[in-house]
Formats: C-alpha cells, sequence, structure tokens
C-alpha cells in the first residue's frame, strides 16, 4: 500500500504533489475508522464519543469521509481503537504492531532480561557514586527519598527505556 506523505495543516491533510488528493485521504480514514470500530465488540459511535470525547456528529462525519480529522483527533482515534496512528492513516496495513516479545526464544528473553538487570545496576551505581559526592549529611537523606520514590512506584528503576 501506498505510504502517504501528509502535510498537516491546521484540519486538514494537504497532500504533497504527486501523493493522495484530499478526498482519497478522508476515504482511508473514514475505512479505517470504520473497520476498526466494526472489529471491537459493542463499539458503537456513542461509545467512541464517550472514550474519546469527540461528539457522535463529527465521529459521523470522520466515517463519512466529509471531514478529515486534525492529528490531536487521530491519535485519540487511535487509542480508542485499539490500534496505530499508521494504520488510521494508511501508512499501515496492520492496526496494531507486531509483538516482538513473542517472537523472541526463551534463550533471547533471557539475554534481554540479563541486560536489563545489568543495566539497572550499573544505573544504580552510578546513582550511589553521584550521591557520595553530596555532602554527607544530605547522603542518607536523598538515599532515603529515592527509596521512598522506588517503594511507592514514583520512580520504577525497571522502565524499559534504553
Amino acid at each position: 500500500m501506498q505510504t502517504l506523505d501528509l502535510v498537516y495543516s491546521r484540519r486538514v491533510y494537504a497532500p504533497q504533489e504527486g501523493n493522495m488528493d484530499t478526498t482519497e485521504i478522508k476515504k482511508v480514514i473514514a475505512d479505517r475508522i470504520g473497520k476498526r470500530r466494526a472489529a471491537i465488540e459493542g463499539m458503537s459511535q456513542e461509545k467512541l464519543e464517550e472514550l474519546t470525547g469527540i461528539d457522535q456528529p463529527q465521529l459521523s462525519r470522520y466515517e463519512t469521509a466529509q471531514t478529515a480529522p486534525s492529528m490531536a483527533t487521530i491519535i485519540k482515534l487511535a487509542k480508542a481503537l485499539d490500534c496505530t496512528v499508521g494504520y488510521l492513516i494508511g501508512a499501515e496495513d496492520n492496526p496494531k504492531p507486531p509483538d516482538l516479545l513473542s517472537s523472541l526464544s526463551e534463550d533471547e528473553r533471557a539475554v534481554l532480561e540479563t541486560y536489563r538487570d545489568r543495566r539497572i545496576a550499573l544505573e544504580r551505581e552510578i546513582i550511589n557514586q553521584e550521591i557520595d559526592k553530596i555532602a554527607k549529611p544530605h547522603r542518607e537523606h536523598i538515599r532515603r527519598l529515592i527509596n521512598a520514590l522506588q517503594t511507592t512506584g514514583k520512580l520504577d528503576s525497571r522502565r524499559d527505556n534504553p
């Protein structure tokens, strides 16, 4: 499928030369919204309105290609319809990204977990080295604060950030 090279301009997508025109873009988005809504049991326009805050008449205009949603609206719709933005605008054919972890072998998962554990240990070591540079009366207070944040979940040392 042709990737849509879209230039976003306020509320309407302005196609670049040689790409789909605005009418085609609206049709693709309308089709994808309708397909995702149909794929989710009980996902009426009213339910979608509840989830996104977009009123039902406006949702109807999107689904009938009368108007194109803004990028902010497409993001809301993608979240509510459990799909990617790329799928809604026609840049991807798969509504959901592949689950990469499920394709890994047990050995590959073990390597990933080891990497993650070592990275966390290294981060903790670096943090402790930096805390050790702080004046002694403040060190223990900072360590208790970090511990409290980790305990309450407000500071998660196991984030999946690289």
